[in-house]
């Protein structure tokens, strides 16, 4: 008797932080290279929520929020982050990160980033993975949940994810 199913599915994104357009292009073409093609539909803003990523990436950072056509199997996002993890380090200069990418998916019910780093509100997911859910989609409403990340509790982010949750074939 089989008890869990195995085709969750759910929409891929990733956050791409950066400062050098070039560099986000090179990064771009490496992820739709692994991930396939992209939705026409992208959100770039500047991130000015911190100076946590100033010190490594310098300032003046901005953030374009890619999603991809495909459907992903939830399951696989722990492979996701490795992969973008990896990627960052390929771009790395001096040992310091060029640009930080955020992978995550989000389904009509939820947005879930995965992170290396564990704490008490993240759920273990495997491969030293961390799940951590930030947006509860009820409705035409986007709830932000304990330790929402800054650019993810703006109006302009959580309405970006709604739009795209509406059109979800799921």
């Amino acid at each position: 008797m089989k008890i869990c199913k195995t085709d969750y599915k759910a929409k891929l994104f990733v956050g791409v932080m950066f400062s050098d357009e070039k560099l986000l292009n090179k990064v771009i073409g490496d992820l739709k290279q692994k991930f396939g093609e992209l939705e026409e539909d992208y959100l770039e803003y500047d991130f000015d929520f911190t100076n946590y990523y100033e010190e490594e990436m310098g300032k003046n950072l901005k953030k374009r929020i890619i999603v991809f056509k495909d459907l992903i199997n939830r399951e696989e996002i722990a492979d996701i982050k490795i992969f973008t993890n990896e990627l960052e380090e390929k771009y790395s200069k001096d040992g310091k990160r060029q640009v930080n990418l955020d992978p995550g998916y989000f389904t009509k019910d939820q947005l879930l980033l995965p992170s290396a780093k564990e704490s008490a509100y993240k759920v273990y997911l495997g491969k030293g993975v961390f799940g951590h859910l930030c947006l509860i989609f009820s409705g035409n409403k986007a709830i932000e949940v304990n330790r929402t990340f800054p650019d993810f509790r703006t109006e302009q982010v959580k309405n970006f994810f709604l739009d795209l949750k509406n059109r979800l074939p799921l």
